[in-house]
């Protein structure tokens, strides 16, 4: 139920964030090496300002089937990327709203999109090697996660958020921190764009 309506009631924001994401530049193999390297950082900065503040609220409230979820994998996988790239990864976060997690509602929100990304990445990690312009890089992390690995982390989220014994409330705020989550990754998108 919780999943369902997740699904439909972001909808909306996840289609518009899918919109403005250079992804799909992957997926055409008609990315530049510079688009690639400024998709690379907006998602640096996007996983690593979320794992920061997500991280903390799960500790706090921790359950067993949480644990998977207590890593900065993501930012760790794309700062290697970055390496590759020879970029550095700072880059100024003061001035990003980040969404409010404080809870374990919130938090479920923002893995459910964090998560849930990682499974539209497997299909851009197909098409990187057929992007002309990509042809000089060595190596690929973050969208070259293990397929089955990829798929087994989201059954086990789907299955902890369902098993959670939420309110009606909590599950506002689970939607609720969702939907920021996206806009998130969205404000994320246009700030490192508009800098780079």
């Amino acid at each position: 139920m919780i999943l369902q309506r997740l699904r439909a009631e972001t909808a909306q924001q996840h289609e518009e964030t899918e919109a403005e994401n250079l992804a799909s530049k992957i997926i055409d193999h008609s990315i530049s090496l510079a688009e690639y390297k400024v998709l690379i950082l907006q998602n640096y900065v996007t996983y690593m300002a979320l794992e920061n503040v997500i991280t903390p609220v799960l500790q706090e409230h921790l359950l067993t089937d949480e644990s998977q979820f207590l890593s900065h994998e993501k930012s760790e996988q794309l700062a290697l990327d970055l390496k590759v790239l020879h970029m550095g990864s700072n880059y100024p976060t003061q001035e990003l709203q980040l969404p409010q997690i404080n809870n374990l509602a919130q938090a479920l929100g923002a893995l459910y999109v964090i998560e849930g990304s990682m499974l539209g990445g497997m299909m851009i990690g197909e098409h990187l090697p057929k992007c002309e312009a990509l042809k000089e890089i060595t190596a690929f992390h973050f969208f070259t996660k293990d397929k089955k690995e990829v798929a087994e982390r989201w059954r086990n989220f789907c299955s902890m958020i369902r098993s959670e014994n939420l309110s009606d409330k909590e599950i506002e705020e689970v939607i609720e921190s969702a939907k920021n989550t996206f806009a998130f990754f969205s404000q994320v998108f246009h700030k490192v764009l508009a800098t780079a």
